[in-house]
C-alpha cells in the first residue's frame, strides 16, 4: 500500500523533527540535539558515515568546521583519540584543497561520486574506513555560511533529489545552530558582565563593546546611561534617553502583573531574568532577552539598575514559525495531520448523541502523471488550488488540512450520513472544477471515508486509518470514487495483521523447514533436480503447506525475509550436496515482491558468495508469469543479470497469465513449467491434451525444456512422453519430502531404476 507507506514515512520525519525542535526552545543538552540531527540525516539520506558541523575562526580571520556531530570511525586507538577530540570541540576541519575547502570557499552544496578519483579529496587518517561517496551542504541564513552537513558511503549517488528530501532537516539544523550560537554568546556576554562588577576598567570596556544592549537606572528608574548597542536595538539615540523611564518601550504585549512580579522578584532576589518585547522608535516590535540587577551601596540601599538586554527577535520568529510548522503544512498553509487528530479527538470526546463526524481521506487521481508532464511548479500550483476549492466547500465548524504529497484529510460533522454523501460529492465536484492557465486537463479525486460513532470505541488514528484504507480501495477501483469504509474488510485486516506478526515469530523461531519435490526424466528416469518448497510447522495447526500462509504476506515486506531464508537455506543444502560429490540441482519461488525489488541482484550475488563451493548452475529461480508479464522489459534484465552469475530461470505456472509468443520470446528463461491445471485433467479433455501440445512446440521452436506440474498419475506420464514432454514433477514420481526422506527417495528411485535397466 504505497500510499500508507509514504504517509506513515511522513508522520514519523515530522514527529521526529518536531521533538528536535521541542528540544531546542527548552534548551536541552546542546550535544545531544546535534548528535540526534544527525541520526536524521544518516537515517534518511541512506549514508553510513556523516557530521554536523559549525562555521568557527581556527585563528583570527581564518574560516574552519568545528565538528558539533560525527559518526564514530575509530578502528584504533588513535582514531579514538581523535574522536574524543572531535565531540569535546576542540578540533577544527580547516579549509584546503579538498573537499571541506571548496566547502568553505564556494557556499555551494559539494558532490563526489567517485572520491577515490577525485582530485578534491581529502586526506584521511591512518585506519579511516575509506569515503567512496560524499556530499557536504552547507548551511545558509541569508549570505552567512553557519555550518556544514556532510554525508558519506550512501549505497546510492548522492543528487540534487536528495537535497530536496532533507530540505525539513537542513532547514531546522540552520534555526539549531543559530539559536545555540546565540545563546553562548548571551552566557558570554552575561559572564563578561558579572566579572565586570568586581573591575571597573574592565566594566567600563564592556560597556562599550557589548553587543548587547546595556542600560543605567538610578533607584527610581530615570535613565542614566545606555551603550550603543541599546541605542542601536531601540532605534533611539542616547539624548532621547537620558532621563528617561524604561517603561517608554513597553509594546503593550505584557500585562500590569508581569511587570509587578518582574519588580517583586528583583525587589526579593536582587535579580530579574526573563523575555519581553519592547517597542522601537520606528513603532516595532521587538523580542529582547533581559537581566536586570540591583546595585546597592554600603548600607545595602539600592544605588543603580543595570539591565543587559539581547535582541532576540529572530530567534522568537523561528520559534513561532517552528511552532506553527508543528500544526501546519508549510507549502499550503493548511493544518497538518498532527493538527487534525489533536482536534479530531477533541470532537470525539465533545460529541453530543445526535451528531455524527465523517473522517474523509482525499488523494488526486494521477498527480504523480501531472507533475511528470507539467513540472513540479505547476503540481504544486495544483494543490494550493486544490486546497482552496476544498476548503470553500466546507462549513467553518470542518476540519480539514494537508497530509503530504496529493494527500488531504476532512473531517466532516452532521447529524445524519445522507448529509455526507452530499457534501463528499460537492468536494468531489470541487476537484473536478480546478482551472490553472498552465493546466489543461480535468483532476479527479479518490475519497476514502469512515463514520463515527460505529459499533466499537475508536480513536483519531483509528479513524483515519479507515479512512485512508477506504481511500485505497477506491484507488484500486479505477479512482474518481467515493468509498466508504467496509467493516468486514477491517475485520479481514486485523486477522490478516496478526498472521503477519506469527509469520514474523515463526521466522525468528525457526519454524520453517524446506522440503523437495524431485523433478525426473520421464524418459529416461533420470533425476533432473528438486524444487524447494517451504512449510511452516505451526505449534497448533501441525505442517503448512505454502498456500496456508503466504498468500497473506504477498504484499508484506515479510515475504522478502522469507525468500531470503529459502535462498539461504537452498544454498546450504546444495554445499552439503557437493561436498558429497551429489550434484542436484535445486529450484526455488521467488516472489513478485522479491523479484521487483531494486536489491534483488545484489541480494542474489551477496548469497552465491557465501557459498563458493556451490556451482552456481546448479540453482534455478522459479518466477510466476504474471509477475513477469507485470514489467516484461525490466524482469527481461534483471534475468540476464542473473544468467551472467550462472544461475538458471523457469517461467513458472506457464498458461495461467498472457502467455503469448510475442512476450516469451523475450523472456530468457531456460525452463516452461506448465501449470498443473493442464495436465489433471490431460487424459480425458482433448483441448488439455491440445493446448499441452502447442506449448511443447513452442517451447522447441524457441529452444527452452519444458516440465510438467501435477504428474498424478501413471497415465500422465505415459501420455505427456506421448506429447513431447519428458520432463514431470508430481506426486506419481515423489511428494515433497523432508531432506531426509528426500534422499532415501533418491537412493530408493536410482536402484529401483539400475535394476530395471532403465
Amino acid at each position: 500500500m504505497i500510499v500508507k507507506v509514504k504517509s506513515s514515512l511522513f508522520q514519523e520525519l515530522s514527529q521526529r523533527i518536531s521533538n528536535l525542535q521541542l528540544q531546542v526552545l527548552r534548551g536541552d543538552d546542546e550535544q545531544d540535539a546535534f548528535n540526534r540531527m544527525l541520526e536524521l540525516f544518516l537515517e534518511i539520506g541512506e549514508s553510513r558515515f556523516g557530521f554536523v558541523a559549525e562555521v568557527a575562526e581556527s585563528s583570527p580571520g581564518k574560516e574552519a568546521l568545528r565538528i558539533r556531530a560525527i559518526t564514530n570511525l575509530a578502528t584504533t586507538q588513535e582514531l579514538q583519540a581523535m574522536y574524543m577530540e572531535l565531540i569535546s570541540g576542540d578540533l577544527f576541519f580547516e579549509a584546503g584543497p579538498n573537499l571541506i575547502g571548496e566547502l568553505l570557499r564556494t557556499r555551494q552544496t559539494v558532490i563526489a561520486n567517485d572520491v577515490m578519483t577525485d582530485a578534491r579529496k581529502n586526506t584521511l587518517p591512518a585506519g579511516h574506513p575509506s569515503i567512496d561517496r560524499f556530499m557536504g551542504i552547507p548551511l545558509m541564513r541569508g549570505n552567512a555560511m553557519l555550518g556544514v552537513v556532510g554525508l558519506a558511503n550512501r549505497k546510492t549517488h548522492y543528487d540534487d533529489e536528495l537535497i530536496k528530501v532533507l530540505e525539513p532537516l537542513l532547514v531546522t539544523c540552520t534555526t539549531l545552530l543559530e539559536v545555540y550560537r546565540e545563546r553562548r554568546q548571551r552566557h558570554a556576554h552575561e559572564l563578561a558582565l558579572a566579572e565586570s562588577r568586581q573591575d571597573v576598567d574592565l566594566m567600563a570596556a564592556a560597556f562599550r563593546s557589548a553587543q548587547d544592549g546595556i542600560l543605567i537606572t538610578d533607584q527610581k528608574g530615570k535613565i542614566l546611561e545606555v551603550n550603543n548597542s541599546f541605542c542601536r536595538d531601540s532605534g533611539y539615540s542616547r539624548e532621547l534617553l537620558i532621563g528617561q523611564n524604561p517603561r517608554m518601550l513597553r509594546s503593550g504585549k505584557q500585562s500590569p502583573d508581569f511587570y509587578r512580579l518582574m519588580w517583586q522578584t528583583l525587589s526579593k532576589k536582587g535579580q530579574w531574568v526573563g523575555e519581553l518585547w519592547n517597542r522601537r522608535r520606528s513603532g516595532e516590535e521587538y523580542a529582547v532577552r533581559l537581566t536586570i540587577r540591583a546595585i546597592a551601596g554600603d548600607s545595602n540601599d539600592i544605588l543603580r539598575y543595570v539591565g543587559v538586554s539581547t535582541d532576540i527577535t529572530n530567534i522568537k520568529k523561528h520559534e513561532e514559525k517552528l511552532a506553527w510548522l508543528v500544526f501546519h503544512d508549510e507549502k499550503t498553509g493548511l493544518p497538518n495531520l498532527r493538527y487534525i487528530t489533536k482536534q479530531l479527538s477533541e470532537q470525539i470526546r465533545s460529541l453530543k448523541p445526535n451528531e455524527k463526524l465523517c473522517v474523509a481521506y482525499l488523494d488526486i487521481d494521477e498527480f504523480k502523471l501531472i507533475n511528470e508532464r507539467y513540472g513540479m511548479d505547476c503540481g504544486d500550483r495544483i494543490l494550493k488550488l486544490a486546497g482552496e476549492a476544498l476548503q470553500q466547500e466546507l462549513s467553518p465548524n470542518d476540519l480539514f488540512g494537508r497530509l503530504t504529497g496529493d494527500e488531504f484529510i476532512a473531517v466532516l460533522k452532521n447529524t445524519s450520513e445522507q448529509n455526507f454523501d452530499l457534501q463528499l460529492a460537492a468536494i468531489s465536484n470541487a476537484v473536478n472544477t480546478i482551472q490553472s492557465e498552465d493546466f489543461f486537463q480535468a483532476l479527479t479525486v479518490s475519497i476514502g471515508a469512515t463514520v463515527y460513532p460505529q459499533y466499537k470505541s475508536l480513536d483519531a488514528e483509528q479513524l483515519i486509518r479507515q479512512a485512508d484504507q477506504a481511500m485505497y480501495h477506491a484507488k484500486l477501483m479505477g479512482g474518481n470514487l467515493i468509498q466508504y469504509f467496509d467493516h468486514s474488510d477491517e475485520r479481514t485486516q486485523a486477522f490478516r495483521h496478526q498472521q503477519v506478526i506469527e509469520i514474523r515469530q515463526a521466522l525468528n523461531n525457526e519454524a520453517f523447514v524446506l522440503y523437495y519435490q524431485p523433478k525426473v526424466n520421464m524418459h529416461t528416469h533420470e533425476v533432473v533436480g528438486a524444487e524447494a518448497l517451504i512449510r511452516w510447522q505451526h505449534p497448533e495447526r501441525g505442517l503448512l503447506t505454502p498456500g496456508a500462509f503466504l498468500p497473506m504476506i504477498e504484499n508484506d515486506p515479510v515475504i522478502e525475509s522469507i525468500g531470503a531464508w529459502v535462498l539461504h537455506t537452498a544454498l546450504c543444502q546444495l554445499s552439503v550436496w557437493s561436498k558429497k560429490g551429489q550434484r542436484i540441482p535445486v529450484s526455488i519461488n521467488i516472489s513478485p515482491r522479491e523479484l521487483h525489488n531494486p536489491e534483488f541482484i545484489s541480494n542474489i550475488a551477496n548469497a552465491l558468495a557465501m557459498h563458493p563451493d556451490v556451482e552456481p548452475n546448479l540453482l534455478q529461480l522459479e518466477v510466476l508469469e504474471t509477475s513477469a508479464l507485470e514489467d516484461i522489459e525490466r524482469v527481461s534484465k534483471v534475468i540476464n543479470q542473473c544468467r551472467k552469475f550462472g544461475i538458471e530461470f523457469a517461467i513458472d505456472d506457464f498458461g495461467t497469465g498472457y502467455s503469448s509468443l510475442t512476450y516469451l520470446k523475450h523472456l530468457p528463461v531456460n525452463v516452461i513449467k506448465i501449470d498443473q491445471s493442464f495436465v489433471r485433467n490431460l487424459t480425458h479433455d482433448p483441448s488439455d491434451q491440445a493446448i499441452l501440445k502447442s506449448i511443447v512446440d513452442l517451447a522447441k521452436v524457441l529452444g527452452r525444456d519444458v516440465i510438467a506440474e501435477g504428474v498424478e498419475t501413471q497415465a500422465h506420464v505415459e501420455l505427456l512422453k506421448t506429447l513431447g514432454c519428458h520432463l514431470g514433477q508430481g506426486y506419481a514420481i515423489g511428494h515433497p519430502m523432508s531432506i531426509g526422506g528426500y534422499e532415501k527417495w533418491l537412493m530408493q528411485w536410482q536402484e529401483e531404476n539400475y535394476m530395471h535397466g532403465k
